[in-house]
């Protein structure tokens, strides 16, 4: 079995750059690590053993002001060397452990009116809930199951209803995903943290390979083939790991996946 770690990047809300209230971040989407469930403790104990090797002092002041264990410490930035240096030993760490990156997300529209944040996380999800089915074809295994971090208790209601409306309704794409995402907070399990990760590596270097950005080539020199690398070939043409542009509608049919520049390294 197959373990999918899902994390949200960039933001769900409308994007319109001149609005203050609206300007968070041009992407959206899902950012996840794939791992066998052999290999679960393993990502969480390297994961660990990582905050403390690039974080130790601020886990140790997070315990000694909040008491908070080191676990729950969640390393939330990519703006210095450390954070880079971090986030590329998190991805050395997916390699090691035989892991693979599903990233689905879009960059949006500019425009308030019409912005619908609910059916977007939808979209966005049932495009990871495929990409993630075409992994475990891929891969051999019988099944898998997904894990994500959640949001409010409004939203994530909305959102398991439609997800497990789609999987029971599409069970041809998606038969091999084997129960509704497990929603959890994401300051326990250490693979959401990983993931989460990811997501800001996935959203700084699509600010530049998808919109580009010039501010993010770096993000891209520095990350972009790390990404290709551990990105799963489905079927021999698609990455799991894309942004799209938003030339499409929403919904199940509306995504635009774009080919892998790399391959699954041997």
């Amino acid at each position: 079995m197959l373990i999918l770690y899902l994390d949200e990047f960039g933001h769900a809300g409308a994007w319109d750059p001149s609005d203050p209230a609206h300007r968070h971040h041009p992407l959206f989407g899902l950012a996840g690590i794939v791992v066998e469930c052999a290999k679960a403790r393993d990502l969480d104990r390297g994961y660990l053993h990582l905050k403390r090797s690039y974080y130790r002092y601020e886990i140790e002041r997070t315990w000694r002001g909040q008491g908070k264990r080191e676990e729950r410490f969640e390393p939330k930035q990519l703006s210095s060397r450390r954070d880079r240096r971090f986030a590329i030993g998190v991805l050395q760490l997916v390699r090691r452990l035989g892991g693979r990156l599903i990233v689905h997300g879009l960059a949006k529209r500019i425009g308030v009116r019409t912005h619908d944040e609910r059916a977007l996380y939808h979209s966005v999800m049932q495009g990871a809930l495929r990409a993630f089915d075409a992994v475990i074809e891929a891969s051999g295994a019988a099944s898998g199951i997904v894990i994500a971090d959640r949001r409010s208790e409004t939203a994530d209601t909305a959102l398991l209803e439609s997800a497990q409306s789609y999987l029971f309704s599409n069970q041809h794409r998606v038969g091999r995903v084997a129960e509704t995402p497990l929603l959890v907070r994401s300051d326990w399990p250490h693979g959401v943290q990983a993931a989460d990760t990811v997501g800001r590596v996935v959203a700084s270097v699509h600010r530049y390979r998808t919109l580009g950005e010039p501010s993010h080539a770096a993000a891209d020199r520095e990350f972009g083939d790390w990404l290709d690398a551990l990105s799963a070939d489905i079927a021999g043409k698609l990455s799991s790991v894309y942004v799209r542009k938003p030339t499409r509608g929403l919904g199940p049919d509306g995504d635009c996946a774009l080919r892998a520049r790399g391959r699954w390294p041997s």
